[in-house]
């Protein structure tokens, strides 16, 4: 144990230690956990490459149904 405490009166072992430590809490505990980011309302170009087919082929589904040109501008633009 007194190994331990010799090492960590070195500035740079504790600032490294002190560095690891923080970056754990605060990705790990705040980032993933207690703040998770959550999307919402996210346009079609943020979405990956599928989702994208995806929601390309619903807005065209929704144009042939409708025949509303505008309606389906607007449903693939932002």
């Amino acid at each position: 144990m007194d190994a331990i405490r010799e090492q960590f009166e070195n500035p740079l072992v504790a600032g490294i230690v002190g560095f690891v430590v923080g970056i754990v809490i605060g990705l790990v505990v705040l980032g993933w956990w207690l703040f998770p980011v959550e999307w919402t309302d996210a346009s079609p170009i943020d979405l990956r490459m599928d989702a994208q087919v995806d929601y390309m082929r619903m807005a065209i589904d929704s144009y042939s149904l409708q025949q509303n040109a505008e309606l389906a501008k607007q449903r693939w633009m932002p």
